[in-house]
């Protein structure tokens, strides 16, 4: 945040956390609540920074957007979509605000609505209306069955899009900034094999620091 402490996601709780990196000290910075007549309970997933200061949060078990806005610290339901429910429980993971698309894009790890397979995955993209409320939901690009695509990261001159498939393949698979696939590394499925001694194995996330890719293992 702007003081410079990390916000964290617990999930066991439901709280979105805060720790100073000076002083180690951790802090509830907000706790997201359940809610009424949706089956199964809050799951803090990823977060980003929005306009005006206010932090979107993914549920991955209630099918919801959150957002916290700076100042009240209240979360309030912002978006709410079948879309987002998910199947067997694997729901809503990765969001990254867009400043120059004024957008928001969100990976969901299965498709449950009826527009898809269950076992496909799908990139959606969110407008953020100039009123701060939620535009029409849209999918960029849809997975292969077991992708179980996670967190991503986005280049910031390419405008590609890297999204980390924590599922059977193992792979990273990159989008142009339209949806459209280029590639997947490694090429073949499954292995994991990347090169390096330690091959990919439930990949969850991808971010970058400066130009190179860091990818976190799950490690199932």
């Amino acid at each position: 945040d702007r003081r410079g402490r990390l916000v964290l996601l617990e999930k066991s709780k439901a709280r979105v956390m805060t720790l100073s990196t000076r002083t180690g000290r951790f802090r509830t910075w907000a706790k997201l609540p359940d809610l009424p007549d949706v089956e199964g309970a809050p799951i803090p997933n990823y977060a980003t920074w929005g306009p005006r200061g206010a932090l979107f949060v993914t549920d991955y078990g209630q099918a919801v957007i959150w957002k916290i806005p700076r100042r009240s610290q209240q979360p309030k339901p912002w978006f709410t979509s079948p879309a987002l429910a998910g199947a067997a429980g694997f729901g809503t993971t990765g969001i990254v605000y867009r400043r120059s698309e004024r957008d928001l894009l969100i990976t969901q790890q299965t498709v449950a609505d009826g527009t898809g397979l269950p076992t496909n995955g799908a990139l959606y993209e969110l407008p953020v209306r100039r009123s701060g409320k939620p535009g029409e939901l849209s999918t960029l690009w849809t997975s292969l069955p077991s992708d179980l695509p996670d967190g991503f990261g986005i280049g910031r001159r390419s405008g590609r899009i890297y999204i980390a498939n924590a599922g059977l393949t193992n792979q990273l698979v990159v989008l142009d900034e339209e949806g459209a696939e280029l590639e997947r590394f490694p090429e073949e499925p499954s292995s994991g094999e990347n090169g390096s001694p330690i091959p990919f194995d439930t990949p969850s996330n991808a971010t970058f620091l400066g130009k190179r890719l860091m990818v976190a293992n799950q490690s199932f």
